[in-house]
């Protein structure tokens, strides 16, 4: 019998209803095990794999979107979002600047947006996230359920997340002291 090699965890909440370091940490695990997964799919040549690793990245994807979301709501002060599994809905809910850091991050590897062709880089994100259907999460994790033909993008659900997830790393540099101090933690010192 296998074990896994982290048996247990104990997880200790945060007081913090809007935690978007814990929704980055969590979204930046998931997109990691989705493309482990796909790894391990294609060395074992088991393409059932595919599935949990694309269930993992659409995870990824729409926690990502709720970090934006739970960014924009602890900058206005807010106490309460909420989410939703749709994918349309959620990215309409992204502000207006996020938006521009992930038209920014689209197509490209740096660590910071580009500044150039945003509207198009947005558009072009934009037509990815159209791609992959409305609630690629829900849909994936019962694909056992599903009916008729159905095409599973696992790469353009990877780009996404690549891309979302850039734009969190960059959005998340940038709001550190903030975060830092609404936990009251002293400058200099990170949590």
């Amino acid at each position: 019998m296998s074990t896994p090699a982290i048996p247990s965890l104990v997880f200790i909440s945060s007081d913090d209803p809007l935690d978007p370091e814990a929704l980055y940490a969590i979204a930046t695990a998931y997109g990691a095990s989705g493309l482990l997964i796909s790894d391990h799919a294609h060395r074992s040549e088991q393409i059932a794999f595919t599935f949990p690793a694309v269930v993992c990245s659409s995870f990824a994807l729409e926690l990502f979107l709720k970090f934006f979301l739970t960014v924009d709501a602890v900058q206005r002060g807010d106490t309460k979002v909420s989410f939703g599994h749709a994918i349309p809905t959620l990215w309409a809910k992204v502000s207006a600047p996020h938006k521009a850091v992930i038209a920014g991050m689209y197509g490209h590897s740096n660590r910071s947006p580009e500044s150039s062709g945003i509207e198009l880089r947005l558009e072009q994100f934009e037509e990815v996230l159209d791609s992959l259907g409305n609630q690629p999460f829900v849909q994936w994790r019962y694909a056992h359920e599903l009916q008729g033909l159905q095409l599973m993008s696992h790469a353009a659900i990877s780009l996404a997340v690549d891309t979302l997830g850039r734009a969190a790393d960059y959005i998340a540099t940038q709001e550190e002291e903030r975060w830092s101090a609404r936990r009251g933690i002293p400058d200099g010192v990170h949590g």
